[in-house]
């Protein structure tokens, strides 16, 4: 049946066999021969895509007038071999712009008007590229015809013609041999019957009847090369159909082109050889036919989708009431009897009736406003995308699913108390402004587990005796924009997570294998046979968002019997909402999704903002919108008083998952790939987070951050139980930052870790003061190394100005100030690293006090009215040089010699009050060379300062 239903397709676009020159080019190009109907041009893309780097040509689609990718269109750009002579009879029937001024056919290839000619080659047999009118994937859809709610009964027919333009020329055996059974769905294998149509200048269509209504819908998804399938509905008693222009479902009525019934018989008679009894305008934009028998009635139905005049056709067989609602359905009529409808025509009353009706068809359809229009907000959602809420408070018991593009607004004081959670799954994004979430026992108040689509397409890189061999892998992945899920002013209280942000990676390597039927949406629902209707996502996308489709294959151009599956994306941005009372995070961000803040205030919360690692695998890598890291941009936020637990911070990245309500494990996942069951490492840190002018105080931590790329600038942290900043592995630029009153200012840790490179800390202009300890920086002898870099800080009113410890730790200061430490200024020990450029310590306990295997170069500093010496080189304890040295502490003491220290162009002020400023230079060591050269007291006639070397009695 397969064989014979390919057989009658082929006969359709009248195949030549004996023109081939070479079957086995053939055979190489051809990897697809069973296409989904909207995906038929991956079949030649693949052969024009030899990279990735290469940028697709982009055109306008002829219905949407959008630019699409070129592979995205369809048929799209083509090739043929002709004459000389029809080379130069094709040259002359071109306009200035390079397209057909009349329709010609050439080696049995229809060129419509409106072809654009991209180029004639000069030679023996010259080669013609070209571009016919083509549609995209979308308008696809929207010109395809599909059964209609309003029809009697759905027949199980469908009608498969072949595009107007058609090169696509292959072998029958290569395409047996590489095709899929197209209407095989669940055991339906069968065709009931099947009927030739002639049409107009030499071309067929088919009429098949299929056995079920399941492999009629699949059907109208699938084809092959060069084909398109309509749904034939049940002949009318009386035959007529509706012609009308396509563009009518896109544009509005008054810029659509009139139709002329007498044209439109004429084009009806000589393009599908149709008996027409009667045709009339229905109104200018719609004509109505009346055939004179069932053939006629069938050919005319064959045009569905043809370029006529410049313009994409729809013919419909179906009673003109029927054809007006489906044209109602697409153009969205306002309702007249909704609440805000009163409001528009009150505010409009000075207006004549033209302009009135011109102001209300361009603001479009009202929303519905609850309860006055309709009683809950659950019918609500299903009548309509735009929601107003009146002022009150509205009882959730089950919550609400949001699987569109919703818009919720509140209008005054609107409560939701939910019963259980809002869940948006949601393909093009979604809105909610001025509304306050209340919720207790739910496990999110907001739980958010999609707002856009990629569309991923899996195929077979092998295939042997009609048999697919291996896995799918990803081959190729469209994207149509970034909608967002959009939270403003609104107000978030209580449950276990205020607001659940989770995005399309995973947290383990079966991460992404759905299970059949489990989404509820039924636009993401797919099976593994049918995969995600391509046509209809894109045209969904088109309808909702004005930015342009972007299409990428691998480098792998294999793809036999391939399925497009969606891959949820997440993006979410809060803007003036409060979030408080959560039992654990205020928002969780997990999987790779994004997240963007704006003036938020969270507050009495058990964690602040967790953003979590995650896993993608190899063959998404490939392609540029899963090589965008994940990003999380917090700006002009306020946190306080998270402090439930001694782990409570404001901002945590990369480490905090949380298993209950009052539990926590410190566990992390790194950003990886798997192949083949392997674990494969990218190399590179996978989060970036942006915090840029926030308030963080009255927490147990500020800002925690796990092998993550930190960018804050401007922010202020103050009372911190802890740290106001710890990072463990991690890359930071922390930037005009001021930390006050806590425990510790900054803490940096680095150990072992599987991601290539050093953990790196940048600091310039940032205000360290009043709190116990300024840095803190620890490394282990088989972590990674930490680099801490400073310029311009100022370190002042401290315990302890800066501690550095590990044989890994390096640290550069330029132009900083530790002054007024309790304690010591800056000390380095267990074989810590710094270097003080230009920088100021005065006015502290000690000044730069470096341990025995440390090692230090101080240039161009001053010190002042330090009570202690203001740079002293301890020894090694008694303990430490009566022990025996291993070859790892000789290796080390070998390395530190070679990097000695040096104190050299230092400046020591005059001693004041008591002894303060009168101790300057101590060397109290054994084996480490330190040079002390050019160091001096200020002024023109300062006194030079010479070191004190003692040696500590044992």
């Amino acid at each position: 049946v397969q064989a014979q239903v390919l057989c009658s397709f082929f006969s359709i676009i009248d195949m030549d066999l004996n023109w081939l020159a070479n079957e086995e080019e053939f055979e190489d190009s051809l990897h697809i021969a069973g296409l989904s109907l909207h995906d038929k041009w991956i079949w030649s893309s693949l052969q024009r895509q030899p990279s990735t780097s290469e940028e697709p040509r982009k055109w306008n689609c002829i219905l949407c007038k959008t630019l699409w990718p070129e592979v995205l269109l369809w048929p799209g750009r083509m090739k043929l071999r002709m004459s000389q002579e029809e080379g130069h009879a094709l040259a002359g029937a071109l306009s200035a712009q390079g397209r057909i001024l009349d329709s010609r056919y050439v080696r049995g290839v229809y060129f419509s008007v409106g072809t654009l000619i991209l180029g004639i080659s000069d030679e023996v047999e010259p080669q013609a590229e070209f571009l016919p009118p083509s549609l995209c994937p979308a308008c696809c859809v929207t010109v395809q015809n599909k059964p209609l709610q309003a029809d009697s009964g759905i027949t199980n027919s469908i009608l498969v013609k072949s595009s107007s333009v058609d090169l696509r020329i292959v072998p029958m055996r290569i395409a047996l041999d590489n095709a899929q059974n197209v209407f095989s769905h669940d055991g339906d294998d069968m065709i009931l019957s099947e009927e030739m149509l002639e049409l107009g200048f030499g071309r067929r269509a088919l009429r098949l009847l299929l056995p079920s209504a399941k492999s009629m819908y699949s059907s109208l998804r699938q084809g092959v090369p060069g084909c398109s399938i309509d749904y034939l509905p049940e002949a009318p008693a009386r035959l007529t159909i509706v012609v009308y222009s396509a563009s009518l479902h896109i544009q509005k009525q008054r810029d659509t082109p009139a139709l002329n019934s007498f044209e439109v018989a004429n084009w009806l008679s000589s393009a599908a050889n149709c008996d027409i009894v009667s045709c009339e305008n229905s109104n200018t934009h719609l004509v109505v036919v009346e055939l004179a028998n069932i053939d006629s009635w069938y050919r005319a139905l064959a045009l569905n989708g043809e370029i006529w005049q410049n313009t994409v056709m729809n013919v419909r067989g179906t009673e003109i009431e029927i054809a007006n609602a489906n044209l109602r359905q697409h153009r969205r009529f306002s309702p007249a009897t909704r609440r805000i409808m009163l409001h528009w025509f009150r505010a409009l009353r000075r207006l004549g009736v033209v302009a009135k009706n011109l102001v209300v068809a361009f603001l479009g359809e009202p929303p519905i406003i609850v309860p006055n229009d309709i009683a809950s907000i659950e019918e609500a959602l299903k009548a309509s995308r735009d929601i107003i809420i009146a002022a009150g408070t509205y009882e959730l018991p089950r919550g609400l699913m949001i699987y569109s593009a919703a818009d919720l607004t509140g209008d005054g004081e609107v409560f939701l108390r939910l019963g259980s959670e809002v869940q948006v799954q949601s393909k093009s994004g979604a809105n909610f402004r001025n509304l306050h979430f209340v919720a207790s026992n739910v496990s999110a108040v907001i739980s958010i587990r999609s707002s856009y689509l990629v569309a991923l397409g899996r195929g077979h890189r092998a295939y042997s005796d009609q048999t697919p061999i291996g896995s799918k892998s990803a081959f190729a992945c469209c994207s149509f924009g970034q909608f967002a899920v959009n939270l403003t002013k609104c107000t978030i209280q209580g449950g276990r997570h205020s607001v659940d942000v989770r995005g399309g990676g995973g947290i383990r390597a079966r991460t992404g294998k759905r299970l059949r039927g489990s989404s509820r949406h039924p636009a993401l629902h797919y099976h593994d046979s049918d995969g995600l209707d391509f046509g209809r996502w894109l045209e969904h996308c088109r309808n909702h968002g004005d930015q342009e489709p972007r299409i990428e294959f691998s480098r792998k151009s294999n793809a036999y019997v391939p399925v497009w599956k969606p891959h949820k994306m997440t993006f979410v941005r809060m803007i003036d909402c409060e979030i408080s009372n959560s039992r654990t995070e205020a928002v969780n961000v997990w999987r790779g999704a994004r997240l963007e803040m704006i003036r938020c205030w969270i507050h009495s919360c058990g964690q602040g903002v967790s953003v979590s690692h995650f896993l993608t695998p190899t063959d998404l890598g490939v392609f540029k919108e899963f090589q965008v890291t994940p990003h999380v941009s917090i700006r002009e936020c306020l946190f306080e008083n998270i402090a439930k637990k001694d782990w409570s911070s404001a901002i945590s990245i990369g480490r905090f998952v949380t298993l209950g309500a009052d539990q926590s494990s410190l566990t992390k996942t790194l950003t990886q790939c798997t192949y083949r069951g392997k674990p494969e490492l990218n190399g590179q840190i996978g989060l970036v987070v942006e915090l840029f002018h926030n308030t963080l105080r009255f927490c147990s931590g500020g800002v925690t951050a796990f092998e993550s790329n930190l960018l804050a600038h401007g922010n202020k942290a103050e009372d911190m139980k802890y740290a106001a900043f710890h990072i463990f592995n991690g890359v930071a630029s922390l930037e005009e930052n001021e930390i006050n009153r806590c425990a510790s200012a900054l803490m940096a840790r680095s150990g072992q870790s599987k991601i290539t490179g050093s953990a790196k800390l940048n600091l310039r202009s940032n205000l360290l003061q009043n709190s116990e300890i300024g840095l803190r920086l620890a490394t282990s002898a088989s972590g990674a190394p930490l680099q801490l870099e400073l310029a311009q800080d100022s370190l002042t009113n401290l315990g302890n100005g800066a501690i550095l410890q590990g044989s890994l730790c390096k640290v550069a200061m330029k132009d900083c100030l530790i002054s007024h430490c309790k304690r010591i200024g800056l000390h380095a020990l267990r074989e810590a690293s710094v270097k003080l450029l230009q920088c100021r310590i005065s006015d502290n306990g000690r000044g730069v006090v470096i341990a025995s295997r440390s090692a230090a170069q101080i240039h161009g500093c001053s010190f002042e009215r330090n009570i202690g010496w203001a740079i002293r080189f301890e020894a090694e304890g008694p303990e430490q040089a009566q022990a025996e040295p291993s070859e790892q502490d000789l290796g080390a003491s070998r390395a530190l010699n070679a990097l000695r220290s040096d104190v050299t162009f230092n400046e020591f002020g005059a001693p004041s009050k008591g002894n303060a400023g009168r101790k300057r230079v101590r060397v109290d060591t054994r084996n480490a060379y330190v040079l002390c050269l050019g160091n001096r007291e200020p002024g023109d006639g300062g006194q030079m300062v010479e070191p004190q070397v003692k040696c500590q009695k044992t």
